[in-house]
């Protein structure tokens, strides 16, 4: 329209309109698109892949020989430390490239400007860039897409989608999932710090019984010791100031870790049927409930046929009122004694389905055992996959600052329960020997 012609203007409201329905049409039409395209799992983005990946010809991701190899040196080198800040400066030091490098490299990706940048910003890796690879779940062999979303076909600032589609599998992982599971525990739970992890090889696990607080760990000179280790409580609100030195708190998971490995190990049958045997919280469960709820659900359909005769019987005056009462009185009775039974059978089924489930854990235990021995038995490795968190209560004996009473309680990262009332089982049956 004319905007200096006045007739022209006049159908401006009606054309804005319309040209603002097209907008807002032709954009459900590509988001419906994409979103399909999301469901069925097919690449959305084709520019470059992930770090550690590159593109076949349909644009599945194939590990890149060239980077892949990086995203496993991060990762292992992550859980040998426990910082990012130290796995960063490390790629520094090697002049490891960064992804920005490789992306203009292999796929164009601002070519021009990357490739003229000095080698010092090239290998510059900051502790946020290593800790976005450790996070990510694709190198597992994921495929995760649509995790970001535009608000409207306004508004094209984008934000994270909750309802993102996750493809398990789908592509060859970088990173086992053991590795993973460490390197993400570890993240989750810490922050960098510039102690070796080898010197602390319970980071994140250690916990005051009194507060729940984590404890600190430090690392102090001493004039005759050199060093002196220690975990202990920093917090204001804690009305007990437990620690433990280092090397007690070794003693004493070494200990208990070469004993859960000689008692499960030596009677792993009996730990696999015992773990068939008790629900999630090692409560005692009875097995093969199916026959029963068949034949008590068939029951109740018959005594609905019964109470269904007996109306009818009664409407027509085939029965007298008082025996109608009697029976319909009887019949009631015993269907909700019946549907009471059915249940708490259907409960007790529930729980026989988690004794499935109870005796993967156990085998997936017994083989975390498999690989512990006397040398490797304090390695950051073990305890990290093998142990979830550790309390710790000091008390002083006598009022002296350095002899001190400890309580020491250990939760394990699979299967807890189980564990524990296993050994109280064993215990038991060895005392009435």
């Amino acid at each position: 329209f004319d905007t200096y012609r006045e007739e022209g203007s006049d159908f401006a409201p009606f054309k804005n309109i319309i040209n603002e329905w097209y907008a807002k049409d032709i954009s459900k039409k590509i988001r419906f698109t994409l979103d399909n395209k999301a469901k069925n799992g097919e690449p959305r983005n084709t520019v470059f892949p992930i770090f550690g990946y590159n593109y076949n010809e349909a644009y599945e991701r194939i590990p890149d020989p060239d980077t892949a190899k990086i995203v496993q040196l991060i990762y292992r080198k992550y859980v040998e430390c426990g910082s990012s800040a130290k796995v960063a400066q490390f790629l520094k030091e090697n002049k490891i490239k960064t992804p920005r490098y490789y992306n203009a490299l292999k796929f164009g990706y601002n070519k021009d400007k990357v490739l003229k940048m000095s080698e010092e910003k090239m290998i510059d890796w900051t502790p946020s860039s290593v800790r976005d690879i450790i996070e990510r779940k694709e190198y597992l062999g994921y495929y995760i897409t649509a995790q970001s979303k535009s608000q409207n076909y306004k508004n094209k600032k984008r934000k994270a989608n909750k309802d993102c589609y996750v493809f398990e599998n789908r592509y060859e992982p970088l990173i086992d999932k053991e590795t993973w599971e460490i390197a993400n525990k570890l993240l989750k739970r810490t922050r960098s710090g510039t102690i070796p992890m080898e010197e602390n090889v319970f980071k994140g696990l250690m916990f005051c019984a009194d507060c729940d607080g984590l404890l600190r760990f430090e690392r102090r000179k001493d004039l005759k010791k050199g060093y002196i280790y220690r975990y202990f409580c920093t917090k204001k609100s804690c009305s007990q100031t437990n620690s433990i030195p280092v090397h007690t708190i070794q003693e004493i998971v070494k200990f208990e870790l070469m004993e859960l490995v000689n008692l499960i190990l030596n009677k792993k049958e009996q730990f696999i049927e015992f773990s068939k045997l008790v629900d999630n919280k090692g409560r005692f469960i009875k097995i093969d409930t199916e026959r029963e709820i068949n034949k008590l659900t068939k029951r109740n359909a018959e005594l609905d046929n019964y109470i269904q005769l007996l109306f009818e019987k009664s409407a027509t005056g085939i029965i007298p009122t008082s025996t109608f009462e009697m029976m319909m009185d009887k019949y009631k009775k015993e269907k909700d004694i019946v549907e009471q039974e059915i249940k708490e059978l259907t409960r007790r089924q529930s729980k026989e389905l988690t004794a499935q489930s109870n005796e993967e854990k156990a085998n997936f235990f017994i083989n975390q055992l498999k690989a512990i021995n006397e040398n490797n038995v304090l390695s950051t490795r073990i305890i990290q996959r093998v142990i979830k968190k550790i309390y710790v209560r000091s008390r002083s004996i006598n009022g002296s600052n350095r002899n001190k009473d400890y309580e020491i309680s250990i939760l394990f990262a699979n299967c807890d329960d189980l564990i524990k009332e296993f050994k109280t089982y064993e215990e038991h049956n060895s005392n009435l020997c």
